[in-house]
Formats: C-alpha cells, structure tokens, sequence
C-alpha cells in the first residue's frame, strides 16, 4: 500500500456553517471591497437580499446604495433564519477564503480509491460607471459584460461562473484578485509592460487578450482649454481621474506628469463627479477614454460646454480581463477567456456586440 502527499486547492465556502444556536441577525461592519449585493450573496444566500439591507440601513447609507464606506456599521435584520454569527463585526472579504494549497495525507490502493477533484466556480468581477463597456443600466451590462458572458458561455462545461458587480474598481486588483477572493476583473485597460511606469502592475497581473481599443484623453472645459504643446503646458495643472482606475498613463512614454510633481491628481467617486469638478473649475481637466467620457458627458448634457482633446491623446490602450499571478489558476482562466474571444471573432458575434453599443454611444452624442 502507498501513501501519497497529495497538494490539494480548496476554495472555503462563503463562511463555514455557524451553530444553530447563535442569535440571528446582528451587526455588520463594511469592509474595503464589500458592496450590499455581495453581502447578501454571503449572509443570506441571496444577492437580491441587498434592497431589504439598504431600505433597513438608509440612514447610514443613504439613497444610492452603491455609496457604502469602510466601517459603517449595518444592521441586518433576521430573514428565514439568516444571517447568524454576528456577534462580533466582520466582513465579507475576511470571510471568502483565497486559493490555497493545503497538505493532506491518503492513502490510496488504486486510482479509483482517489477522491473526484472539487468544481472550482470561476468568480468574475465588473462594476458600474464604465459607459459603454461595464454598466448595469446598459443592454446586457455593457459591450464588454455582453462579450466577456458570451466568451464564459460558450466554455460553461469548464466550470461553472459567478459574475459580481462592485463599484469599489480601487478593490477589484487589491484585495479581491491579490487575494484571490475573486478571479479576474474586466475591463481593464494594460500598460506597456516596457513602460518603467507600468512595472508594477505588469509583475502582479496578467491580462487576456485584447477586447478593444480606445484613446486616453483629457477633456476640458471648452472655455478654459488646456493646450499641450510642450511640457510647460501641463505643470501646476490639476487633474481629475476616478478612484479606483488605473493611472500609469499619466507617466507613460516618459511624461512622467504624476512621478515628478507636475500635476496634481484629484480622484472623485464617479466619472461624472470628475466632471462636476471640471465644471466648478476645480480642476483643469478629466482623465477617461473617449468612449466613457464622451458618454458620460452626454447623460448629464454637457456636451456643448466639455469637448475631449482627441488630436493630443495620452496614449493608445486596449482593454483586458485581468488575473493575479498568484493565482494557480491564472493561465487555464485567461486560455478559457482568449479561446472563446477568439472563436467570437471568427463567428462575427464580437463585432456585433462592438457595433450596437457604439451605435448607441454615437446615438446619445
């Protein structure tokens, strides 16, 4: 008879079974990387539960339910028995346990005394405020959703896939994928890894395929324009980019505007705060791809007054799904999502999904 060391990955349930004697209910403290849908997917079982969580927590949360903060404490009412444990404050990022390897003994006669492998669920993150590629309120969630599903789709036999939207973007590449809480994050646009700016993200990550390409701009108010002839033009500038979005452009092709100290970098919640703040005059101008900032400025009608520098782009980006490379898992998700990327090509589907969002981007202009 042999013993065999067998390395095991394990994914840890979204919390082990708590005693049935523990009070129902309770407290609950936000944490980095938390969102109501993805709480209640944890406590109750239902992501639907996140409406009951923010009609019960509106006067901490407020109207948008997107809005929570780190360490606000919830209240979560006992529903079918859910949730139990919460005696003392946790969190939902504490509670999903990464990718690990484990050591465990067995002792096997023959390879059919081995036990079947354990179905690993894909986890996918996206968020909101990405116009056209990632938002709920588009058709299908957006272009890159409507992609990225079809891709996932079309290799369900693989595993199966858990989709997450958190609007926190700043916790998708830390924790959530670090961590390996999640899988991959979309959409994301990648650096050039030979950039000296970007070398940090290129040592953590790995991104698909490329699903589109866009320029960075900068959008200014139309009566206060930012020329960018020569570097004077951009120093003691204030900028405005999302929180949670990658900024390397900014350094990219030696410009180095963050490194050195030349602009300041404010970062508002949303898009179209970043542009509340350019209208106010608080900032100079706005960081985002033509696509989003050209719809973005379209839905709060601005259109006349906000134009983008198209003809002095920041640079040229693609945009990706994005895996940890501590992830063990990470080559076999991005061979899954670049197959069936490719296979949509051939089909024509991709180029279909692409024409109708842009369609309606170009529409809304």
């Amino acid at each position: 008879m042999r013993r065999l060391c067998l390395i095991a990955g394990f994914i840890g349930a979204f919390g082990a079974g708590q005693s049935a004697a523990e009070i129902c209910g309770g407290s609950y403290e936000v944490a980095r990387g938390d969102s109501l849908s993805l709480i209640a997917n944890r406590l109750y079982k239902d992501a639907g539960v996140w409406t009951r969580i923010h009609a019960d927590n509106k006067g901490i949360i407020g109207d948008d339910p997107d809005k929570i903060l780190v360490g606000a404490e919830l209240t979560l009412s006992c529903i079918g028995g859910l949730p139990q444990g919460l005696s003392e404050p946790a969190s939902v990022v504490s509670q999903i346990e990464p990718l690990q390897a484990t050591t465990q003994q067995a002792t096997l006669d023959t390879p059919a005394d081995r036990p079947p492998e354990p179905v690993v669920a894909l986890r996918v993150i996206t968020g909101n405020d990405q116009p056209p590629f990632s938002d709920e309120t588009l058709v299908g969630g957006g272009m890159m959703t409507e992609v990225m599903t079809a891709i996932l789709e079309t290799s369900a036999s693989e595993a199966p896939v858990e989709v997450f939207r958190i609007n926190d973007w700043g916790s998708h590449l830390s924790p959530l994928l670090t961590e390996a809480l999640m899988d991959v994050s979309y959409p994301w646009p990648k650096p050039d890894c030979k950039d000296g700016a970007a070398q940090e993200l290129c040592q953590n990550y790995v991104f698909s395929d490329p699903m589109f390409e866009m320029l960075m701009v900068l959008f200014v108010d139309a009566k206060r324009p930012v020329p960018l002839n020569s570097a004077q033009d951009i120093e003691g500038r204030h900028l405005c980019r999302a929180a949670g979005r990658m900024t390397f452009m900014l350094d990219a092709q030696n410009r180095n505007w963050l490194r050195d100290g030349q602009v300041t970098l404010l970062r508002a919640p949303t898009v179209e705060a970043c542009f509340d703040l350019l209208v106010s005059g608080e900032v100079d101008a706005v960081v985002v791809n033509e696509f989003t900032g050209r719809s973005v400025v379209a839905s709060i009608g601005r259109a006349d007054h906000i134009v983008a520098l198209n003809s002095t782009p920041l640079d040229i980006v693609t945009l990706h799904a994005v895996v940890s490379r501590n992830n063990p898992r990470a080559e076999a998700i991005l061979d899954r999502i670049n197959t069936g990327l490719r296979a949509m090509r051939r089909s024509g589907r991709y180029q279909e999904f692409v024409d109708r969002h842009l369609r309606d981007v170009w529409a809304g202009l």
